[in-house]
């Protein structure tokens, strides 16, 4: 045992040392069994494998130079002898060598531990799975090889019942807490101290992480051990963001179409059915009682603006706003071992190219969304963007058209020289008042949507501006490539050589604040964002 140990140790060092001929020479010549190349700790060469510093692709040659000479020695034993191995805990904290190279983000490695027989189902001292290490740490390709390749269960709980979603949101952890907010149906589960994700979201300042729970609908008013709900925590914390998206909706929120809170969503038929109704009442009411009562140039400027508004509105209802498409098929796994993470949408489950944003009313991703209508039924995006701005101009001259005719009959205005311009009997004045009445009220919806996308196309004019400006002349075809939306060298994953073990230590501490970590409220240019 004491000779399998100094085995052992000075494999180690040929591994950090990357010296792969010695660490050959060694394991061939050595006359202990490689069954003791282990401490009495449980810490074998397996282990020592997972842990070391040195970069996959040696350490995957390691392995197979080790894997060979099991095969070797043992002969038809040897795959049980491995199994055997690859499997054994340390005593204190239980840790098997799969789970050691989930925790140091070993991709290949963690599938060549599967393949020689590693036990998917072992846990930590803690309780935690394969699923749990993966979510605590971030590491999106192996969450997903864990659930969708391993069919690995993502709401299982460790001893302080938590699931992985708690430990995303503990640990701030965007990534891989995206990827189980999409597949959770239950976000509301609490652990053996109360929490849900969400009061784990707030307690790490995580607002994308909230934003997306509330979307999925998080219950803002489940209280923990300590009688605390998510908001008591983000005030605890002093973040303005957070407590106001944890916030109760306000009366100002229900009038005002552009705040609405946040919450969640269902693509609902109701707002489009309405308005068309609306639509053809107001179109019959003018047909009946106003047309036939202007002269020829009014009727035929009334009726082309009314039919243009018709047309345009059905162009931004059926026109494709600029979803997103998969024809390579790739699967998910593919996509986060090809590209950065944030080029990945974890609900659609495809490519996403440069500010795309993920719809939750149509369930797709837009390019340059600006946000859902539910009026027309329709993102308004990359495609159609254009034509609702148009929409809503001429919407605007319709509803303001017939409002003014209506309120100048009903005022007496039109005497005179103007009589033959509207020609109403007088029992019909109050008719004519309440047509103007309801254009006016359209009026009021329309003309703070007109204002808010001529503002925004102004804001977003000068955004691009400025950033030509900054930008070299050397960057100009990169800049132009990203406006485009194509494919660029930063969106593909970076190979993972330069890997520093400090960096999987974990820095979100669950008492001390975390300080800048808002995430990007918005991953765009500036838009509508809300829905009215």
């Amino acid at each position: 045992m004491e000779e399998g140990h100094d085995v052992k140790a000075s494999l180690s060092i040929f591994m950090q040392t990357v010296d792969i001929t010695s660490f050959t020479s060694l394991i061939k010549n050595t006359k202990a069994s490689l069954e003791s190349l282990q401490e009495q700790n449980g810490l074998n060469i397996f282990h020592e494998i997972a842990n070391s510093i040195s970069k996959e692709e040696f350490l995957l040659q390691f392995l197979d130079i080790l894997v060979n000479e099991f095969k070797e020695r043992y002969l038809e034993d040897s795959e049980q002898t491995i199994i055997k191995m690859i499997n054994i805990s340390t005593i204190r904290d239980k840790q098997t060598p799969l789970l050691m190279a989930i925790k140091h983000n070993r991709k290949k490695l963690v599938k060549k531990f599967v393949e020689l027989g590693a036990d998917v189902t072992m846990r930590n001292v803690y309780g935690q799975s394969l699923v749990h290490i993966a979510a605590e740490c971030g590491f999106e390709s192996i969450l997903v090889y864990l659930c969708q390749v391993l069919k690995l269960c993502f709401s299982s709980t460790d001893m302080n019942g938590r699931t992985p979603l708690h430990v995303s949101a503990l640990e701030g952890q965007t990534g891989t807490g995206l990827l189980l907010i999409a597949w959770t149906h239950d976000v509301n589960i609490q652990d053996l101290e109360g929490f849900t994700p969400l009061h784990l979201a707030a307690l790490s300042q995580n607002y994308k992480l909230i934003r997306n729970l509330l979307i999925k609908n998080a219950d803002t008013t489940i209280k923990d051990q300590k009688d605390e709900t998510p908001l008591d925590i983000a005030i605890s914390r002093e973040n303005k963001e957070i407590i106001k998206l944890l916030q109760r909706a306000k009366c100002v929120n229900y009038l005002n179409p552009f705040h609405k809170k946040i919450g969640p969503v269902s693509n609902s038929y109701s707002k489009f059915v309405f308005y068309m109704l609306f639509f053809i009442f107001r179109a019959g009411l003018i047909l009946i009682i106003i047309i036939p009562y202007l002269n020829e140039i009014f009727t035929f400027t009334s009726v082309g603006i009314f039919l243009i508004t018709f047309l345009l509105f059905i162009t931004v209802n059926c026109k494709d706003p600029g979803y997103t498409k998969n024809p390579k098929k790739l699967t998910l796994l593919t996509l986060l071992e090809t590209y950065n993470t944030e080029f990945v949408c974890p609900y659609c489950e495809k490519r996403k190219t440069k500010n795309t944003r993920h719809c939750h009313y149509c369930q797709r991703c837009v390019q340059d969304l600006d946000h859902h209508c539910p009026w027309v039924h329709n993102c308004i995006g990359k495609n159609n963007h254009i034509w609702f701005i148009f929409f809503i101009t001429f919407s605007v001259f319709d509803y303001a058209a017939q409002c003014v005719l209506g309120f100048f009959y009903y005022e007496d205005y039109l005497k005179g020289n103007f009589h033959s311009i509207y020609e109403l009997r007088k029992e019909r004045k109050i008719i004519g008042l309440i047509i103007s009445s309801i254009n006016a009220i359209g009026l009021l919806f329309v003309i703070p949507v007109f204002y808010l996308q001529l503002r925004l196309c102004w804001v977003n004019k000068h955004i691009k501006t400025r950033a030509k400006r900054k930008i070299e002349i050397s960057d100009v075809v990169v800049y132009k490539s990203i406006l485009e939306g194509s494919d660029t060298t930063s969106m593909l994953e970076k190979p993972f050589d330069d890997w520093n073990p400090q960096s999987i230590t974990n820095q979100v501490s669950f008492l001390a604040p975390r300080i800048g970590s808002m995430n990007n409220i918005s991953c765009c240019q500036h838009s509508t964002r809300s829905i009215y």
